[in-house]
């Protein structure tokens, strides 16, 4: 098995993959969250679409597709829609995708550290 550079261990709860235990930890967080009806309707691992205008043909008023941006968790809180991200390093790719989703859908990603 190929070791990850950043040195993440992949931890399996509820049969979900987490691709670090601050992920996993933070995992169990929001579910007694969810238990204790503090937060609704946790989502794991969400892919959100980005796109953009400028990237050739336009596949509909959106612009077009350029790529994803996986949310470790979104959630409900006091009626807002809450997106965070569980990070121990922040790539330039990931900083990329992080701001170009929240252009995209007016909101900040909660960045999660150790």
């Amino acid at each position: 098995m190929r070791k990850n550079k950043y040195n993440a261990v992949k931890v399996k709860i509820d049969g979900i993959t987490f691709d670090s235990k601050l992920e996993a930890k933070r995992y169990g967080e929001l579910r007694l969250l969810e238990y204790a009806d503090k937060i609704s309707n946790l989502t794991v691992h969400r892919r959100w679409p980005l796109y953009s205008q400028l990237a050739g043909v336009a596949i509909d008023s959106r612009g077009a597709l350029v790529g994803h941006y996986e949310s470790d968790f979104d959630y409900r809180e006091n009626n807002s829609l809450i997106v965070e991200d569980c990070k121990g390093v922040v790539t330039a790719l990931s900083a990329w995708k992080i701001k170009h989703f929240g252009i995209q859908h007016g909101m900040k990603v909660r960045i999660i550290r150790k």
